[in-house]
């Protein structure tokens, strides 16, 4: 539903040389008096998403005004439009709060400063872009349905009262930024944000990279040009020994293969420009103020995108290993627990949607390594019936297991968990995507082994070795559970200021890349019928892009 600040015309007109801009500002909110859920409307912003927070705002306020006066914006009002035109240095396209629609309102009220409704809408929506900017600094800009995120929820007084406390103390950017998460993966990511908010150096427009198979000297010359533009070069023709030597330190500053060949991944993010990796890493803080996650003093952060696990300690990374994770058609799940349980000498007991997929057709040789048991009762493998189901089927301890010498256990209902595997070789591979959603682990005795004695148990990495010549399945329950976090990040930063950027395996980032960067709109959208379109479609000027933002801030009238 909507309600708009302007009434009949003849009403208008007896109102507009009479009322303030306080009478008008009540004026425009009074709809909510009778319906709290309207979304007030004005000519400056097409739909004011926090009309039930500027209630409360401006209730507390007797209706006064913030940031205009009779002369027009006052001080903290050209700061606060200043600062709502830079909102690139967040990841968060400024359309959204308003920059190019009330710089153009200013312009037009400038030009008849008796306009109190003018300023009354103006006021608004600079209170508004404040708002819908803290919520999306606090619980992220992606909401329900791919949709801007505008739900307060019942936190209405706390925002009013943080944008109050922002205008009182002249406090703006600071507690608009004390919403955002303050764990050193956000932070470390925001810090190298800024770099490329402040860069507009881009590929030429249509460039590609030539394949290397197919055109070694095209390929090699594309390259040296991409390298130029990443900043890895300072021609664009070099000799082969730089050319080679820069390639290399690109791609072990992207987390690939040190071989200095030119393949599909290397290619990919070669044409990774500034404005695409501003795009890349806009969109993971996104993910990480989405999520509302906060961290403990230690605990393991599995990045499925990266393939690696962090041991992070006091807001350092202390350790990293390689992981294997599910394929695109069987994806490891995002999800966070604390590991309780190391087994050693695991056995397996095969899921059913691999029997169901993949046991059925195999020799008998292969399903010799597997106890089969149906309906209870343990059958050979010529006995199975696979028509009439109740299989199950059991790997024991050995070399051969599919979870190899040990299994980190952690609660969860999708029934994943970290653990070793025979299979090392492929840990030497790139993009390492080929489990049925569990996490295989490089290294995963030297983890075991400090879970065990963080836990107070005295075991060795010998120890462990000793019980693995066993064959023996041996429990341990930890009483000091390690936090465990699995999430998906295509961007990662360290506090260097060196950027990892990985593949987005499962296509996770196309839907909020929609909402953050302008792409979803649908005209046919009746604000009525419950599903809002994204404000400010209508932006004056037309384009205004994050890395545009300061030139916008600079040309604000005062």
């Amino acid at each position: 539903m909507a309600a708009s600040v302007n009434g009949h015309k003849e009403e208008q007109m007896d109102k507009t040389a009479a009322y303030s801009i306080s009478e008008w500002i009540q004026e425009a909110l009074n709809p909510l008096e009778e319906d709290s859920t309207v979304k007030i409307k004005t000519s400056v912003e097409p739909v004011l998403f926090a009309s039930k927070v500027l209630k409360t705002l401006y209730e507390a306020n007797q209706y006064e005004s913030l940031w205009t006066d009779e002369k027009g914006l006052n001080d903290k009002g050209v700061k606060l439009l200043q600062y709502l035109a830079t909102t690139g240095q967040y990841g968060l396209d400024n359309r959204y709060y308003g920059a190019g629609n009330i710089t153009s309102a200013v312009e037009e009220w400038m030009k008849n400063p008796s306009d109190k409704l003018k300023a009354a809408e103006i006021e608004l929506s600079l209170s508004n872009g404040w708002l819908l900017l803290a919520l999306h600094l606090h619980k992220g800009a992606v909401g329900k349905a791919q949709f801007l995120n505008s739900s307060f929820g019942t936190k209405a007084s706390f925002y009013a009262d943080l944008l109050t406390m922002a205008a009182k103390e002249n406090k703006l950017k600071e507690n608009a930024e004390a919403l955002q998460p303050v764990h050193i993966h956000y932070r470390d990511l925001q810090k190298v944000l800024s770099g490329f908010y402040l860069k507009k150096d881009a590929l030429p427009k249509g460039f590609a990279i030539r394949d290397h198979k197919k055109d070694s000297a095209g390929c090699a010359q594309d390259v040296m040009t991409a390298l130029y533009y990443q900043g890895y070069l300072d021609s664009m023709s070099v000799g082969k020994e730089v050319y080679q030597e820069q390639l290399k330190k690109f791609q072990l500053d992207h987390g690939l293969i040190s071989d200095g060949i030119p393949g599909p991944s290397t290619r990919q993010l070669l044409l990774l420009d500034n404005k695409e990796k501003f795009k890349r890493v806009a969109l993971n803080l996104e993910r990480w103020r989405t999520s509302g996650l906060s961290f403990p003093e230690e605990y393991l952060l599995v990045n499925i995108p990266g393939f690696q696990v962090h041991l992070v300690k006091d807001g350092q990374i202390f350790k990293t290993h390689k992981i294997i994770v599910g394929k695109p058609v069987t994806p490891t799940p995002e999800l966070q627990s604390a590991i309780n349980q190391v087994v050693i000498n695991p056995d397996w007991t095969v899921p059913q949607s691999i029997i169901r997929n993949e046991m059925r057709g195999k020799s008998a040789s292969y399903l010799s390594k597997y106890d089969i048991y149906q309906n209870g009762v343990k059958v050979s493998p010529g006995q199975v019936n696979w028509r009439a189901g109740g299989i199950r089927m059991v790997q024991p301890p050995g070399p051969t297991n599919a979870l190899g010498f040990i299994k980190l256990l952690f609660p969860n209902s999708h029934s994943v968990y970290l653990h070793d595997t025979p299979s090392r070789n492929l840990f030497d591979t790139q993009v390492r995507a080929y489990s049925h959603g569990c996490m295989r682990m490089q290294n995963p005795l030297e983890m075991g082994e400090y879970l065990l004695k963080r836990d107070g148990k005295d075991i060795s990495l010998d120890s462990i070795k000793t019980i693995i010549a066993t064959g023996k399945m041996t429990y341990f329950t930890l009483s000091k559970k390690m936090p465990v976090f699995v999430v998906y990040h295509t961007a990662f930063a360290d506090a260097n200021g060196s950027l990892q950027l990985y593949p987005d395996i499962y296509k996770k980032e196309d839907l909020n890349a929609a909402v953050l960067f302008y792409g979803k709109y649908d005209k046919t959208t009746d604000p009525a019928k419950g599903k809002m379109a994204i404000p400010s479609m209508g932006a004056r000027p037309e384009i205004i892009l994050p890395e545009d933002s300061l030139e916008l801030a600079a040309t604000v009238i005062p």
